[in-house]
């Protein structure tokens, strides 16, 4: 576990010894839960601290996939994490119409429609 404060809500930790561990580490892939995710906003949450780790994750990684429900897609929360050009890939379910993707995959993202 990285250190600092647990978020409860979202069940990660913030602050900025997680932040700090976070710079140690370098991935090859980095599996990110999107709150919200908006064609021109780009990736967003509703708390600042962690819109930090995540802005740390980004930084780390090599490639970034996002993980988003269709509830998630063309919303927006208050802190910006950064562009959608930050992604890889989305990886989001079956059920979501190539109509409703159609914007992220103009955008260049590779959309992986899972289990």
């Amino acid at each position: 576990m990285l250190g600092g404060r647990l978020y409860k809500t979202a069940l990660v930790n913030v602050g900025t010894d997680a932040i700090e561990s976070l710079r140690t580490i370098r991935a090859d892939i980095c599996m990110l839960g999107v709150c919200s995710l908006h064609p021109e906003v780009g990736i967003s949450v509703a708390n600042l601290d962690e819109a930090h780790v995540k802005r740390a994750m980004i930084a780390g990684a090599a490639e970034v996939i996002g993980l988003a429900t269709e509830a998630k897609l063309d919303t927006a929360s208050n802190y910006v994490v950064d562009t959608i050009r930050a992604l890889t890939y989305l990886v989001t379910a079956p059920s979501v119409s190539l109509d409703r993707l159609k914007t992220y995959t103009d955008l260049g993202l590779t959309i992986v429609q899972g289990v």
